[in-house]
């Protein structure tokens, strides 16, 4: 162990770790880049190393709170539709028992949910009318899509998150812009209910 002087002051890290001041320097030649920063800094980091990567660099976030398969957060999800709920008159405890939080967390990590089988065949780059023709079960999430998509904008409720899986879903909009649209829009609270 060696402790860092100057950038990372009185930090202990292992010998072969090397810090440095220019993130062009660390980035610019790395054919993969795996950025370890806290989620509300996420998207500074990403603006910062976009023009320094090529096209081909992947790109892995090992951020606490971003969700694995989407890089969007589980809790801005679960505001979203906490948000909607609210809006309809729901008890805002609902939200955080298995109909809330739990669905959403099988939904984002499990492989045995449908719809996170349909969100994975379409991060692989699949279109949604050839992953649901070689399904056999009901993926209920695309149509709860557009269902979401349509009463937000009917209640002028703020679900930008929804918004987006709605326009991969509808609009054939890549995964890849959804996601750049979403990590650039103009940064908020996250406990903002409006």
């Amino acid at each position: 162990m060696q402790r860092k002087q100057g950038f990372s002051s009185g930090v202990s890290s292992f010998s072969q770790h090397i810090s440095f001041n220019d993130i062009s320097e660390v980035v610019s030649t790395k054919d993969i880049v795996l950025i370890v920063v806290p989620s509300h800094v996420m998207r500074e980091t990403v603006q910062q190393i976009r023009g320094h990567v090529s096209s081909s660099t992947i790109i892995v976030s090992a951020s606490k709170g971003i969700e694995n398969k989407t890089r969007l957060t589980m809790s801005g999800v679960l505001k979203e539709v906490r948000r909607l709920g609210l809006k309809l008159g729901a008890n805002p405890r609902t939200f955080a028992g298995i109909a809330g939080v739990g669905d959403l967390v099988l939904t984002c990590t499990g492989d045995i949910s449908r719809n996170h089988t349909v969100g994975k065949k379409i991060g692989e780059g699949m279109k949604i009318k050839e992953i649901l023709s070689e399904m056999r079960m009901v993926a209920e999430g695309v149509k709860t899509a557009k269902s979401v998509y349509n009463l937000s904008r009917r209640l002028s409720v703020e679900m930008p998150i929804s918004h987006e899986v709605y326009h991969i879903l509808y609009d054939d909009v890549s995964p890849k812009e959804a996601a750049y649209r979403l990590m650039t829009r103009n940064l908020k609270n996250e406990l903002d209910e409006k």
